[in-house]
Protein backbone atom coordinates (compact mmCIF):
# COMPACT_ATOMS: atom_id res chain seq x y z
CA UNK A 1 0.00 0.00 0.00
CA UNK A 2 1.25 3.32 -0.77
CA UNK A 3 1.74 6.08 1.48
CA UNK A 4 3.03 8.97 -0.84
CA UNK A 5 -0.20 10.84 -0.55
CA UNK A 6 -0.33 11.24 3.18
CA UNK A 7 3.34 11.57 3.45
CA UNK A 8 3.40 14.93 0.86
CA UNK A 9 0.68 16.39 2.94
CA UNK A 10 2.78 15.57 6.40
CA UNK A 11 5.63 16.87 5.00
CA UNK A 12 4.25 20.32 3.97
CA UNK A 13 2.42 20.72 7.47
CA UNK A 14 5.59 20.28 8.88
CA UNK A 15 7.30 23.17 6.68
CA UNK A 16 4.18 25.11 7.05
CA UNK A 17 3.75 28.12 9.91
CA UNK A 18 0.08 27.69 9.52
CA UNK A 19 -0.91 24.19 8.92
CA UNK A 20 -4.10 24.01 9.51
CA UNK A 21 -4.30 26.39 6.20
CA UNK A 22 -2.42 23.77 3.94
CA UNK A 23 -4.16 21.03 4.79
CA UNK A 24 -8.35 23.09 4.53
CA UNK A 25 -7.02 25.09 1.62
CA UNK A 26 -8.07 22.00 -0.79
CA UNK A 27 -11.08 21.08 1.03
CA UNK A 28 -11.71 25.51 0.62
CA UNK A 29 -10.96 24.66 -3.28
CA UNK A 30 -13.14 22.23 -4.24
CA UNK A 31 -16.12 23.55 -2.37
CA UNK A 32 -15.74 27.19 -4.17
CA UNK A 33 -16.00 24.88 -7.29
CA UNK A 34 -18.74 22.65 -6.07
CA UNK A 35 -20.67 26.20 -5.29
CA UNK A 36 -19.56 27.92 -8.26
CA UNK A 37 -20.68 24.28 -10.65
CA UNK A 38 -24.10 24.30 -8.75
CA UNK A 39 -24.91 27.99 -9.17
CA UNK A 40 -24.17 27.53 -13.08
CA UNK A 41 -26.43 24.38 -13.31
CA UNK A 42 -29.34 26.24 -11.52
CA UNK A 43 -28.95 29.41 -13.96
CA UNK A 44 -28.47 27.04 -17.07
CA UNK A 45 -31.46 24.74 -16.03
CA UNK A 46 -33.15 27.73 -15.59
CA UNK A 47 -32.72 29.12 -19.19
CA UNK A 48 -33.22 25.69 -20.77
CA UNK A 49 -37.01 25.89 -18.89
CA UNK A 50 -37.32 29.53 -19.99
CA UNK A 51 -40.51 30.34 -22.16
CA UNK A 52 -40.00 32.35 -25.52
CA UNK A 53 -41.53 36.32 -24.47
CA UNK A 54 -44.62 37.30 -26.85
CA UNK A 55 -42.95 39.09 -30.01
CA UNK A 56 -45.67 41.97 -31.33
CA UNK A 57 -48.14 40.22 -30.00
CA UNK A 58 -49.61 37.22 -27.78
CA UNK A 59 -52.20 34.61 -29.56
CA UNK A 60 -53.59 31.93 -26.74
CA UNK A 61 -56.42 29.78 -27.03
CA UNK A 62 -58.59 27.71 -24.78
CA UNK A 63 -60.88 24.80 -25.41
CA UNK A 64 -63.86 24.54 -23.47
CA UNK A 65 -65.05 21.53 -21.50
CA UNK A 66 -68.69 21.83 -22.35
CA UNK A 67 -69.51 20.48 -25.97
CA UNK A 68 -72.11 23.07 -27.21
CA UNK A 69 -75.66 21.28 -28.26
CA UNK A 70 -74.98 20.23 -31.89
CA UNK A 71 -71.62 18.48 -31.01
CA UNK A 72 -69.67 21.16 -31.66
CA UNK A 73 -66.81 22.25 -29.30
CA UNK A 74 -66.37 25.90 -28.16
CA UNK A 75 -63.26 27.52 -28.52
CA UNK A 76 -61.71 31.08 -27.35
CA UNK A 77 -58.99 32.59 -29.40
CA UNK A 78 -57.30 35.82 -27.87
CA UNK A 79 -55.30 38.14 -29.74
CA UNK A 80 -53.50 40.55 -27.93
CA UNK A 81 -51.40 43.82 -29.54
CA UNK A 82 -48.41 44.01 -27.82
CA UNK A 83 -46.95 46.95 -30.02
CA UNK A 84 -49.45 49.50 -32.20
CA UNK A 85 -50.46 47.06 -35.07
CA UNK A 86 -52.34 48.48 -38.36
CA UNK A 87 -53.90 46.61 -41.13
CA UNK A 88 -54.89 43.97 -39.17
CA UNK A 89 -56.51 40.97 -41.21
CA UNK A 90 -56.89 37.74 -39.09
CA UNK A 91 -57.13 34.36 -41.76
CA UNK A 92 -57.79 30.63 -41.23
CA UNK A 93 -57.11 27.40 -42.73
CA UNK A 94 -59.45 24.92 -41.37
CA UNK A 95 -58.83 21.13 -41.73
CA UNK A 96 -60.52 18.98 -44.50
CA UNK A 97 -63.77 17.52 -42.91
CA UNK A 98 -63.87 20.25 -40.03
CA UNK A 99 -66.30 23.59 -40.22
CA UNK A 100 -65.72 26.76 -37.74
CA UNK A 101 -68.33 29.11 -37.18
CA UNK A 102 -68.07 32.36 -35.67
CA UNK A 103 -70.19 32.47 -32.28
CA UNK A 104 -69.15 36.50 -31.70
CA UNK A 105 -66.01 38.26 -31.42
CA UNK A 106 -65.35 41.25 -29.55
CA UNK A 107 -62.74 44.39 -29.54
CA UNK A 108 -61.52 45.94 -26.75
CA UNK A 109 -62.43 49.30 -26.50
CA UNK A 110 -65.08 48.67 -29.34
CA UNK A 111 -68.55 47.56 -29.68
CA UNK A 112 -68.95 43.83 -29.76
CA UNK A 113 -69.89 42.01 -32.96
CA UNK A 114 -72.03 39.24 -32.90
CA UNK A 115 -71.87 37.03 -35.83
CA UNK A 116 -74.24 33.69 -34.81
CA UNK A 117 -73.62 30.66 -36.96
CA UNK A 118 -71.35 32.49 -39.30
CA UNK A 119 -68.82 30.29 -40.98
CA UNK A 120 -64.92 31.72 -40.81
CA UNK A 121 -64.61 34.01 -44.07
CA UNK A 122 -61.65 32.72 -46.82
CA UNK A 123 -60.62 36.03 -47.10
CA UNK A 124 -60.28 36.51 -43.16
CA UNK A 125 -61.54 39.06 -40.89
CA UNK A 126 -60.35 42.72 -41.25
CA UNK A 127 -59.84 44.17 -37.69
CA UNK A 128 -58.16 47.61 -38.99
CA UNK A 129 -55.66 48.87 -35.90
CA UNK A 130 -54.84 47.58 -32.68
CA UNK A 131 -53.38 49.87 -29.77
CA UNK A 132 -50.67 48.04 -27.39
CA UNK A 133 -52.37 46.25 -25.10
CA UNK A 134 -55.72 45.75 -26.89
CA UNK A 135 -57.16 42.25 -27.40
CA UNK A 136 -59.36 40.59 -28.93
CA UNK A 137 -61.60 37.65 -28.36
CA UNK A 138 -63.06 35.23 -31.13
CA UNK A 139 -65.48 32.30 -29.28
CA UNK A 140 -65.90 29.51 -32.25
CA UNK A 141 -67.82 26.67 -32.63
CA UNK A 142 -65.77 23.77 -34.43
CA UNK A 143 -67.10 20.61 -35.44
CA UNK A 144 -64.47 17.80 -35.16
CA UNK A 145 -64.71 15.08 -37.86
CA UNK A 146 -66.32 11.64 -36.92
CA UNK A 147 -62.63 10.23 -37.50
CA UNK A 148 -59.09 11.57 -38.00
CA UNK A 149 -58.99 15.46 -37.43
CA UNK A 150 -56.00 17.79 -38.62
CA UNK A 151 -54.39 21.83 -37.63
CA UNK A 152 -56.82 24.84 -37.49
CA UNK A 153 -53.81 27.17 -38.36
CA UNK A 154 -55.24 30.56 -37.88
CA UNK A 155 -53.16 33.78 -39.19
CA UNK A 156 -52.01 37.36 -38.35
CA UNK A 157 -51.19 39.37 -40.90
CA UNK A 158 -50.39 43.32 -40.25
CA UNK A 159 -47.67 45.55 -40.13
CA UNK A 160 -45.99 47.10 -37.24
CA UNK A 161 -45.06 51.13 -38.48
CA UNK A 162 -42.54 49.94 -42.01
CA UNK A 163 -42.66 45.88 -40.91
CA UNK A 164 -44.92 43.55 -42.45
CA UNK A 165 -45.41 41.17 -39.51
CA UNK A 166 -47.19 37.36 -39.76
CA UNK A 167 -47.39 35.49 -36.56
CA UNK A 168 -49.68 32.34 -36.35
CA UNK A 169 -50.68 29.85 -33.93
CA UNK A 170 -51.74 25.85 -34.98
CA UNK A 171 -54.67 24.36 -33.05
CA UNK A 172 -54.87 20.31 -33.35
CA UNK A 173 -58.93 19.30 -34.07
CA UNK A 174 -59.71 15.86 -33.81
CA UNK A 175 -57.07 13.22 -34.31
CA UNK A 176 -54.73 14.56 -36.80
CA UNK A 177 -52.86 12.28 -38.55
CA UNK A 178 -53.50 8.86 -40.35
CA UNK A 179 -55.07 6.32 -38.58
CA UNK A 180 -53.14 2.86 -38.17
CA UNK A 181 -54.12 -0.67 -39.32
CA UNK A 182 -53.77 -3.71 -36.96
CA UNK A 183 -52.10 -6.54 -38.84
CA UNK A 184 -50.23 -9.61 -37.33
CA UNK A 185 -50.68 -7.84 -33.96
CA UNK A 186 -49.02 -4.74 -34.64
CA UNK A 187 -50.01 -1.23 -35.95
CA UNK A 188 -49.19 0.01 -39.26
CA UNK A 189 -49.20 3.57 -39.99
CA UNK A 190 -49.23 4.19 -43.90
CA UNK A 191 -47.25 7.04 -45.49
CA UNK A 192 -48.42 10.88 -45.33
CA UNK A 193 -48.66 11.27 -49.25
CA UNK A 194 -45.25 13.73 -49.78
CA UNK A 195 -43.19 11.80 -47.16
CA UNK A 196 -39.69 10.52 -48.56
CA UNK A 197 -39.07 6.26 -48.75
CA UNK A 198 -36.84 5.44 -46.25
Amino acid sequence: MSTEGPQCVLEASARSKHPQRVSFRGGRLRRRWAVFIAVVSLFAARAAHAHEPDGRLALRYEWDSAAAADGSRPLRISITAIVALRDVRVSAKVPDRTSVAIRAFRIAGRASSNAPDTRWPDAGLALGELAPGQTVLFDLDVAEPAQGGGILEIGLDGADGERAIHEGIGIAVGLPGTAPTLRNGALEFPAEPGDRAP
